[in-house]
């Protein structure tokens, strides 16, 4: 399997695709948006009412939603990049919530077309170590042996009972209540994939602008990584000091301002 920072990723995928929603002004500048873990579309609609003068494609990840069927790819890290960058028109902005901010990182390095890089709550490596601030280990193996087959959905119904604390409880249980939960092998590679993967390098070499955005009362990406991340002026961030995992909800005013403002300044 090839290297997807190394690949070139611009032309167009053959065979099935990747499904996406479209939202807002179809005559707008892209805004191109992945979801996290055990979600999918239904969870980032609202970015489409945020972004109205934007063309918001709101896209499932393999496996998930209206890309369901691509669950075969799901292990194959590269494929799914590939399978993401094919479906990315010319000039998008790529804006990536959670676990997708992995995928997200390889894209950019693979792919000419996308011209910044949001990370919403998201890591380019989610474990500590090495003086890098992140999930303990104790806690991502405790979730990789626990999460099991006939456990799977109420560990997902429980995951989201914790984000539901602060200010979007029931948004988030609105977005839930529209979810199709995914094959459980898709989960589970979900799973080995945040426990696996370490983009750092790949993240330090691009020279896109990038915006990283937290939620100060995030359990599962902790504000600190910016400290290793932030670059100024290329990679900016911002910390939402009401926010869990889903700042996009909780605050969403200003989410957009911030997200909106950043984005204007790459035709300034």
């Amino acid at each position: 399997m090839c290297d997807p920072e190394k690949a070139d990723f611009s032309q167009n995928s053959p065979g099935p695709q990747p499904g996406f929603t479209l939202a807002g002004d179809p005559r707008g500048h892209t805004l191109a948006v992945l979801h996290g873990w055990a979600a999918d579309s239904a969870f980032t609609a609202a970015l489409g009412s945020l972004f109205p003068e934007y063309r918001v494609m709101l896209i499932d990840l393999p496996g998930y939603g209206k890309s369901r069927a691509l669950a075969g790819s799901v292990g194959h890290f590269a494929e799914q990049v590939r399978l993401l960058c094919g479906i990315i028109p010319e000039g998008a902005a790529l804006m990536c919530w959670s676990l997708s901010s992995l995928y997200g990182i390889a894209m950019c390095a693979a792919s000419r077309r996308i011209r910044a890089l949001i990370t919403v709550c998201g890591s380019p490596r989610f474990p500590e170590g090495e003086s890098y601030p992140g999930l303990p280990a104790r806690i991502i193996g405790k979730l990789r042996h626990s999460f099991t087959k006939d456990r799977a959905s109420h560990l997902v119904k429980l995951f989201y009972a914790g984000q539901r604390r602060g200010l979007c409880g029931e948004r988030i249980a609105s977005c839930f209540e529209n979810f199709t939960m995914p094959p459980y092998e898709v989960l589970r590679e979900g799973i080995e994939t945040m426990a696996e993967r370490d983009e750092r390098k790949i993240f330090s070499r691009l020279r896109l602008p990038v915006l990283l955005i937290y939620g100060a009362l995030d359990q599962l990406v902790p504000v600190s990584q910016q400290d290793f991340l932030a670059r100024p002026p290329r990679c900016a961030s911002l910390i939402l000091r009401h926010s869990g995992h889903m700042p996009f909800l909780s605050e969403p005013e200003k989410f957009a301002s911030a997200v909106r403002s950043f984005l204007a300044g790459l035709s300034a």
